[in-house]
Parts: structure tokens; C-alpha cells; sequence
């Protein structure tokens, strides 16, 4: 968990770069549903946490496969299947190597 927190304070600088990304309007609208739920998770760690929310936000829609993607931008609001589809996200190898990436490390 120290390191998962390490990892995303290095990844402040990259919030502009990961807020462009976004390509298709169903990425944009399953960021919009995840990011405060992001925010949530993040309020307790150490940095700025709104910062950290948005890379951790945008790392889930990036390694979010297309119909757990799908699913994220039909909700209208965070809900028991929103909460599985992050927890299988959440754990992949995919996003804590984009945090990384998103660092420069």
C-alpha cells in the first residue's frame, strides 16, 4: 500500500497529460462517474489528494476493458455492480503500471 501511494504522489505531474487522453465521450463519461469515488478513496493519503484521485481515475478508464468500460459510462451513479467492476480493476498490474508511467519513473 506505501509503495501504491508513492507510486501516485509521483504521478501528480502528469494530471494534465492523463485529462487529455481521453478519446471517446463513454471514456469522458465513465471518469466523470469514477472520479469522485476516486476522490474518496484518496481524501486519506498524504499529497494532494484531488491530484491523486485524478491519476488513479484515469489509469481505471484506461485499463478498464471495453464492456467494464461500457458499463462504467451507462451508470447514472456509483452502485453495487460499479463497485465490483473497480475491484477488478483496481488490482491490475495495468494500472499501477500506468500510475508509474504517468510519474516518469
Amino acid at each position: 500500500m506505501k509503495r501504491t501511494v508513492l507510486t501516485l504522489a509521483l504521478g501528480l505531474a502528469a494530471v494534465p497529460a492523463l485529462a487529455q487522453t481521453f478519446q471517446t465521450e463513454e471514456e469522458s463519461r465513465a471518469y466523470a462517474l469514477i472520479l469522485p469515488i476516486m476522490r474518496e478513496m484518496t481524501d486519506q493519503m498524504p499529497g494532494p489528494s484531488e491530484y491523486l484521485s485524478q491519476i488513479l481515475a484515469a489509469c481505471v478508464v484506461a485499463n478498464a476493458d471495453a464492456s467494464e468500460r461500457a458499463a462504467l459510462a451507462a451508470a447514472a451513479a456509483p452502485s453495487a455492480e460499479v463497485g465490483q467492476i473497480l475491484n477488478g480493476v483496481l488490482p491490475r498490474q495495468g494500472v499501477l503500471d500506468c500510475v508509474r508511467a504517468s510519474s516518469g519513473a
